[in-house]
């Protein structure tokens, strides 16, 4: 798998290094800040156990580099992101309160379409492949007994937001993102991973 990723990112990487020298246009610094929220995992631990784990509210920072070409931009993107484990239990057992976090460090290359008009404002959608490497604590509570472990996995994830210019290189933004990744082992028990995420930003166009 970690094999797979590797090739996409490289492919995602070498198509945005060659349309950046084929194409005129800008390149630009992106960072977001904001919350999140993951969906409920359904856990399957080695032992034949099934369970379910619920989240906090986390919160994730982003910081990318692109290009943009006019109603086109590419980027290549670092995130991370943080949320406490809520509430954790076996199936048939009542879900407990759960110590522990899981993090999340992705590597996303994404693309973006701004659809320009009049006005400054700019409404965007896009979307991103990449790598996630995901670490939990470990969770002994609610007949789950799982220890800390950490996978790289794939991610992938969808854009939707809009942008404001307030000065002359200056753009701030609000966006969506549903980020998912393929289903994470940690050790003994294999989870999911698959969050909304609200962020605000900032870009500087060079």
């Amino acid at each position: 798998m970690k094999n797979k990723v590797a090739f996409v990112m490289a492919c995602s990487f070498l198509v945005f290094i060659v349309s950046s020298n084929a194409m005129a246009g800008n390149i630009y610094l992106n960072g977001n800040l904001g919350a999140f929220w993951l969906n409920d995992s359904d856990l399957s631990q080695s032992d034949g156990t099934q369970g379910k784990a619920e989240y906090d509210t986390g919160f994730g920072i982003t910081g990318a580099l692109g290009y943009d070409f006019g109603m086109f931009r590419v980027e290549g993107e670092i995130g991370y992101r943080k949320s406490d484990y809520d509430k954790v239990g076996a199936s048939g057992q009542t879900r407990v309160n759960a110590g522990g976090d899981v993090t999340n460090w992705d590597f996303m290359a994404n693309g973006y379409f701004d659809i320009e008009n009049d006005s400054p404002f700019t409404p965007y959608i896009g979307g991103g492949i990449g790598a996630a490497i995901l670490d939990s604590s470990a969770v002994n509570t609610g007949g789950i007994n799982m220890s800390s472990g950490d996978d790289t996995v794939f991610a992938y994830q969808a854009i939707a937001g809009v942008a404001y210019t307030f000065a002359q290189v200056w753009m701030a933004q609000v966006e969506y993102r549903f980020l998912g990744t393929e289903d994470p082992t940690y050790s003994n028990t294999e989870s999911e991973y698959m969050s909304h995420n609200v962020f605000v930003g900032i870009r500087y166009n060079f």
